[in-house]
């Protein structure tokens, strides 16, 4: 039931001001390119996933999930405005 309420209300759930859309996805291109968060997603995706493999559970492993799935989802973001661009 959350998930439709979110799904239903999209951004005005967490978005509290206006925001400029084009230096958002002008943002998203540039860090398709750079090389700099490519080297950071690989560092961090490395490290929750070695977190994951020790073993570490409840609360923990939870919140490791979740910031995996934001890494996995803002690199899907970045490419889908690159596709979009090109």
């Amino acid at each position: 039931m959350k998930k439709l309420l979110l799904k239903i209300l999209g951004d005005s759930v967490y978005q509290l001001e206006p925001i400029d859309e084009k230096k958002m996805k002008d943002w998203l291109l540039k860090s398709y390119k750079d090389e700099g968060f490519k080297h950071y997603y690989s560092m961090r995706k490395k490290y929750l996933v070695s977190l994951l493999a020790l073993g570490i559970s409840g609360k923990e492993q939870a919140e490791t999930l979740g910031r995996l799935n934001e890494l996995k989802a803002l690199s899907s973001n970045i490419a889908s405005e690159y596709k979009r661009k090109k």
